[in-house]
C-alpha cells in the first residue's frame, strides 16, 4: 500500500498535470474564455519525473528530460476535440510542461536545449557578446 504522504504527492501531482494542459490550450487560445470551464482533459496520466530512470525510444538516457504523455483527450461541452494535439512532459523531479498544437499532426517534435548566442541570438536582429 501507498503511505499517506506518498498518496498526497501523487494527488498534487496530478493536480499540476491539469494545470500544465489547461494553461498550455489557454495560451494557445491566447484569451481567457468564460467557456473554459466547460473543458475537460480525459486520460491524463501524470509523466514520470526525469529522476526515475527511463531510456527514450532510442535507448538513451533522458537525462533531465522524464517520461512524454500524448494520449490526453480534450472535451468540450461534451464533443471531443480532435483538431489540437497536446503532450505532457516531465521536466526533472518536480516540474511539467505542457505543449499544445492547433493541428492533427501525428506528434510533436521533442524539446531540445538551445544554445542562445547561436540559436537564438542570429535571429534576434542585433550581435551580442
Amino acid at each position: 500500500f501507498m503511505s499517506l504522504q506518498k498518496r498526497r504527492k501523487a494527488k498534487i501531482r496530478h493536480f499540476y498535470a491539469h494545470w500544465c494542459m489547461k494553461e498550455a490550450y489557454v495560451k494557445m487560445t491566447a484569451l481567457m474564455a468564460p467557456w473554459l470551464q466547460q473543458m475537460e482533459f480525459r486520460n491524463i496520466l501524470d509523466p514520470m519525473p526525469a529522476s526515475q530512470p527511463s531510456l527514450s525510444a532510442d535507448g538513451r538516457a533522458n537525462g533531465d528530460w522524464g517520461e512524454i504523455f500524448t494520449d490526453v483527450e480534450i472535451w468540450h461541452c461534451g464533443t471531443k476535440v480532435r483538431d489540437v494535439k497536446m503532450e505532457l512532459q516531465a521536466f526533472r523531479d518536480d516540474y511539467m510542461i505542457a505543449t499544445t498544437v492547433l493541428a492533427p499532426q501525428p506528434h510533436l517534435l521533442p524539446f531540445r536545449e538551445l544554445d542562445i548566442k547561436h540559436d537564438v541570438y542570429p535571429f534576434a536582429g542585433t550581435e551580442r557578446k
